[in-house]
């Protein structure tokens, strides 16, 4: 499960916002989210309250950059905002309702991979600021 965190810039609106936000007044603000064009069926909907309005970036680098700015709001994962949090750039926000975490797979096909995919396999699931970001599932098996 992969942390995410509902973050804006101190001098943003919903900074002064009562805790925990309702889903109204975030739609009341520009969100910004990551997503791929090109790729239509990797939608960005989940991250979108209805008729919100957005502004779709490529990377979190840029969401990132844009929510600091006070452009938008948004959900980051917590790895890459906390740094961000803790200097004062951002401030972390707690949502009505809240789910803050979301499932990250990770797989991989042993028939089909080679000495690379099994070193990066490896090394996937031996260091430990991968396992700091996401906390393994066990599903009777050695997952990553």
């Amino acid at each position: 499960m992969l942390e995410q965190v509902f973050a804006v810039a101190p001098h943003h609106p919903l900074a002064n916002e009562p805790e925990p936000i309702n889903r109204r007044a975030i739609k009341a603000y520009r969100a910004i989210v990551v997503g791929d064009s090109a790729r239509p069926e990797c939608g960005v909907s989940s991250q979108l309250l209805d008729e919100q309005e957005a502004i779709t970036v490529f990377d979190f680098k840029t969401k990132l950059e844009l929510q600091i700015s006070g452009l938008g709001c948004g959900y980051v994962p917590r790895y890459l905002a906390q740094r961000y949090i803790d200097s004062g750039a951002l401030v972390e926000k707690t949502v009505l309702a809240q789910s803050s975490n979301e499932p990250v797979w990770v797989g991989w096909n042993e028939q089909t991979a080679g000495l690379a995919s099994a070193w990066w396999r490896d090394e996937i699931l031996a260091n430990s600021a991968i396992a700091a970001v996401y906390t393994q599932v066990d599903a009777g098996k050695s997952t990553g």
